[in-house]
């Protein structure tokens, strides 16, 4: 007697990859911003959101420590960290894209 076993089939069913039409995620963004020149929202989003929890961590220890110099000075650099990213933050925004090539037949120095 000779068994007979069904032959395996392939699934029937097929997936067909699409670009998604969302816009990308905070998290998105930032992994990207390592491979990309330049900065993008995400990790604007991403280094606000971490400023403000340093914000909100050094102002809970002024009050608790009734405003220790420490603390006080740790809030000032913190604040003067803080206004120097924004600045440089803005600076690279408003900057000329330096990735163009040059004119044809002129060597870059």
């Amino acid at each position: 007697m000779e068994s007979t076993k069904p032959a395996a089939t392939a699934p029937t069913s097929t997936t067909v990859a699409t670009e998604p039409t969302t816009d990308p995620t905070i998290v998105q963004d930032v992994v990207d911003s390592v491979f990309q020149p330049g900065v993008n929202r995400g990790l604007v989003t991403v280094l606000n959101v971490s400023f403000l929890a340093s914000f909100v961590a050094l102002g809970f220890l002024a009050i608790v420590t009734q405003g220790h110099w420490n603390v006080l000075l740790l809030l000032a650099v913190n604040f003067a960290l803080f206004i120097s990213m924004q600045w440089f933050i803005h600076a690279l925004q408003s900057a000329p894209d330096t990735n163009v090539a040059p004119p044809s037949g002129k060597k870059m120095d």
